[in-house]
This record gives structure tokens, sequence and C-alpha cells, in this order.
């Protein structure tokens, strides 16, 4: 037997083999009923595993915005390692805690580029002219430095560049975290010009305030009890109150006198709020992250936000 005539024996007996398992019937169409059945349970399936797929998506947000928040839990205790205490809030030229912290977060070549002496204009501080000497000189715009620790990947406006509201065609990136500065506003003069000579009238009683360096031991209520940084979600109604360098008017710090989810369209400036369903991340003063529910109760929610308030708390 030639290769030619086994081959189309082979092929014959394959023929046959593929008729028997059919039934010898031909395979038709899918009907247009079955096609309906079949997709009606492919969109019930998609409509189980979305959600999930959402879920699965946000816990990850969720865990690198903790990590974000960890990382500058870790920045801060290693700056108040190298000067004695922790940055404040802001200081009498504008410059927020975010900008001392530069060298701590990877961004020293950043910060290098920054000479603070130059902040005097019409005898008052302010950060305006340095950001603007920066930019004219060539360099990197301060402002819009990429600093990923500061934004939290579940608000969809963090990192991204926004108009300045004075001047549109300069723009500058927002950041998601605010310094938790105490319970309420103690600074009469905060996010005025000021000039050289003139100190806050008073202090706030939380751990990054204005114009004053906290130490660990003005810490009495315990560091593992005590906010330092907290998550404040950046509204879709284009509203900024926090600028993470040159803060003029935006405040880089908050009491903590509310916290809930408001409507993104109409924010509420004094609130610390977040996108992740239920609640925010903060960073302790011992630099563990843990996340607070809206259902807190206000009166451990105003404990933890001060330093030195001598309060004594249970579980929360």
């Amino acid at each position: 037997m030639n290769q030619s005539s086994l081959t189309s024996r082979i092929r014959r007996r394959i023929v046959q083999a593929a008729v028997r398992c059919g039934g010898g019937r031909v395979r038709r169409a899918f009907s247009l009923l079955e096609l309906m059945v079949v997709m009606t349970i492919i969109s019930i399936l998609l409509a189980l595993i979305l959600p999930a797929v959402h879920q699965a998506r946000e816990a990850a947000r969720r865990m690198q915005c903790r990590s974000h928040l960890k990382q500058l839990g870790v920045a801060l205790h290693n700056y108040s390692s190298s000067h004695g205490a922790l940055p404040p809030g802001s200081v009498v030229g504008d410059w927020s805690w975010k900008t001392f912290l530069l060298p701590y977060v990877d961004q020293a070549a950043t910060y290098s580029l920054i000479d603070f002496s130059n902040n005097i204009r019409s005898g008052c501080y302010s950060c305006t002219g340095e950001v603007a000497r920066i930019l004219n000189a060539g360099l990197p715009p301060l402002e819009q430095t990429v600093v990923p620790p500061y934004y939290c990947p579940s608000d969809p406006q963090s990192g991204n560049l926004v108009p300045d509201p004075n001047t549109p065609t300069y723009t500058f990136r927002v950041g998601s975290y605010l310094g938790v500065s105490g319970d309420s506003y103690r600074s009469p003069n905060y996010g005025v010009c000021l000039g050289t000579k003139d100190p806050p009238l008073a202090r706030d009683n939380g751990m990054l305030v204005y114009a004053f360096a906290v130490r660990f031991e003005h810490v009495r209520d315990g560091t593992s009890n005590t906010l330092m940084v907290g998550e404040r979600g950046i509204g879709q109604a284009g509203v900024v109150y926090s600028r993470d360098f040159c803060t003029r008017i935006f405040s880089p710090w908050l009491p903590m006198t509310g916290f809930q989810f408001p409507d993104p369209y109409a924010e509420k400036p004094t609130h610390y709020w977040s996108y992740h369903p239920g609640g925010g991340n903060f960073a302790f003063g011992d630099g563990s992250v843990r996340f607070l529910s809206y259902q807190i109760a206000p009166s451990i929610r105003s404990s933890l936000a001060t330093a030195d308030g001598g309060e004594v708390l249970g579980e929360f």
C-alpha cells in the first residue's frame, strides 16, 4: 500500500468517526432565542463580577493610600530626629510642612533649589517670590513637582495639575493629606501675610500647627493616641483648600472640627473626608496608620486631634 492510499484511508476513518460522534447530523447554528439566553447569562455574570472587581481595585488603592501615609509618618519621624522637632504645619513665609519634608521623601534635589532666605516681599514674608525666581531661572517649577507619597490614588484629582485661582496660566499639583492641627482653630492670625516680628497670637493643640515646631515630648496624650496627618478629599467643584509647597492662603493643616463625606461639589472646607467608603486613613504620632470610620464618636475624634488634652481613650 502506497503512502497516498494510506493517507486516504486515514482521512476516511476520521470522517466516519466524526459522523458517528455527531449522530450523522450536521450541527445547526444558534437560534436567536439561544443567543438571547446566553447574552442574559453573561449580563448576569458581569453584574455579579464587576462590583467585586471595583471593590478589589478600591481595596488596592486604599492599601496604597495607607502606604503613602506610612511613608509620611516615617519621614516626619526622620525629620524630627534630624531637627529635634516636627516641622511647623506652615510658617510665616507660607512654606508648608510638605516643603520641609522634601529631603525625607526622596526629593532632596528639589529641596536644594529653594532659597528660604529669599522670601521677604514688601515687609512681609512670602514664598511667592521664591517660587517665581525658580520658575524664571528656567528650573523645574517647584509647585509642579511630583511627590507620590503626597497623593491618594482613590482621589480622582490628587496629584493633578490645577490652575491658580489668581493666575490661571500657572498650574500646581494638589495633594491628599493635611497636617492635623488640633480640635479647633486657635491661631487668629492664620493665613495673614505677617511682618517678620509678628508672632502667632495662639497655638493650636495638635501635632502640625502654624508657626510652631512641636516636639514629641509635647505630645502628652501619647503618640499612639494622637493624629498627625489625615486624608482630605479634593472636591470636584475645583475648589482647592491646600497647596503642597507655597501655601499662600491655602492651609496645609486643618483642625479636626468635622469628619464626614460631603457632596464633592459642595464640600465642607473645615472637614476631613476621603473617597474611601465609610471613612478615611490617618497617620498617628507613633507612625502607625489606621482607618477611622465616619461613625467615630465626636468626643473621641476631638480627643485624638489634641496632643496634650489629657484625655483617657478606650477602644476606637
